[in-house]
């Protein structure tokens, strides 16, 4: 994630609107695989209201099979703490989340339809499943 050029980005747009007396919020989604979200980037993400589509391809044994991080391992669970922190600081960002799930069948389509079990902590609201 290239934090530096989108903070500058979004003060450009933030510059642009006020010079023209737009008062509607930008609408920016960005695709991540949510490893990277530390703190500085969960509070540019949330007083900017941005949507984040969050690559997570099933239940952790198949999102593991592909998803590696840096050293290797399995990225499942650092995917699901960064959704989880992003949650508890602002719960009204569920409704700017989204998975976007690759399909490699044939193992991924018998767990889509089960793929709803990250949610909001009060388990109103599912995720947006995005399968490509």
């Amino acid at each position: 994630m290239q934090f530096e050029i989108i903070k500058k980005v979004m003060e450009k747009v933030r510059n642009h609107n006020r010079n023209h007396h737009n008062s509607k919020p930008p609408h920016v989604v960005i695709d991540t695989n949510a490893t990277l979200l530390t703190n500085e980037v969960m509070e540019l993400v949330i007083n900017n209201k941005m949507h984040l589509q969050i690559s997570l391809d099933g239940p952790e044994e198949i999102h593991d099979r592909q998803r590696l991080d840096s050293k290797g391992n399995g990225s499942y669970h650092s995917i699901v703490k960064a959704i989880n922190s992003l949650l508890k600081k602002d719960p009204s960002s569920c409704h700017r989340l989204s998975k976007i799930c690759t399909v490699a069948p044939p193992a991924n389509l018998q767990y889509l339809d089960d793929f709803s079990q990250i949610s909001h902590p009060s388990r109103k609201t599912a995720l947006r499943t995005h399968s490509i």
